[in-house]
């Protein structure tokens, strides 16, 4: 097409009638055709497709996890606000949030540090090796508003199984709790799965309306804050330090009660 183009010094018309007299087997282009192919090889040099320029990306992983940082700190800074807020009106606001977390022990003595943020280089029997053919773990859930619980969790924690919790055994737990504080009572937990789930939120908010600390509660539990809740950042870790003294045998005494 190029040679014909150029033969009919650069006519279209000519060059397609050429090109229909030569080749009239051939799907017939248009003169039109034959601007454009001559247009194209005199600009890219070449009468493939041009390459589309993409535009770099504005954030590689550093800067990704840079935005998450700020959003993470930011949500920390509104909820140490609200809370100091509330600790200006009331100077034992504190003392009236039931904090609230889950935590797994294991007869190996391996922390789970998504749970667990304690650490002690002093203490030896924190991690001891045990027979791994028998291995188990059991969930725990407990809470400080004073000690609630413990509770032991039959299985992996589900929505199903933290409303059934939330809407039965912790009314029973929180009966031991005074009146005039269980009425002032905040209950904080943090944004994993099972507390998320829509008929968690739907029992606190019936249980609980306007008084919970959580993921889509009224006031937003930050993300990755192990250091704002004394569970994580007090009480995992002396359990544990107990606990793992010895090598767990079983799960309760064989009396069936807390060990």
């Amino acid at each position: 097409m190029i040679l014909i183009y150029e033969e009919m010094q650069h006519n279209s018309i000519k060059a397609q009638a050429l090109y229909a007299e030569r080749y009239p087997n051939r799907t017939h282009p248009s003169h039109r055709t034959f601007q454009r192919l001559c247009k194209k090889l005199r600009e890219i040099g070449n009468l493939g497709t041009r390459k589309r320029n993409r535009r770099k990306r504005a954030t590689d992983e550093r800067n990704e996890i840079g935005v998450l940082a700020v959003v993470a700190h930011m949500n920390r800074v509104a909820f140490c606000q609200w809370a100091l807020h509330k600790i200006q009106m009331n100077e034992i606001f504190v003392s009236s949030i039931l904090f609230t977390d889950e935590a797994t022990f294991t007869n190996h003595g391996n922390l789970n540090l998504h749970n667990m943020h304690y650490w002690s280089i002093d203490n030896p029997h924190w991690l001891r090796p045990v027979e791994h053919q028998r291995q188990w773990s059991v969930n725990v859930w407990c809470g400080i508003v004073g000690i609630i619980g413990p509770h032991f969790i039959d299985g992996n924690l589900t929505g199903e199984r933290y409303e059934y919790f939330i809407r039965n055994t912790l009314q029973t737990l929180l009966e031991n709790v005074p009146l005039n504080v269980r009425q002032m009572m905040w209950l904080q937990h943090d944004g994993c799965p099972a507390h998320y789930a829509r008929r968690v939120r739907d029992a606190f908010n019936e249980l609980h309306p306007n008084r919970w600390i959580g993921r889509g509660g009224l006031v937003s539990w930050p993300a990755r804050s192990p250091d704002l809740t004394p569970l994580d950042f007090f009480l995992w870790g002396a359990l544990k330090n107990v606990v793992y003294q010895e090598v767990p045998e079983n799960k309760f005494r064989d009396d069936e009660t807390c060990t």
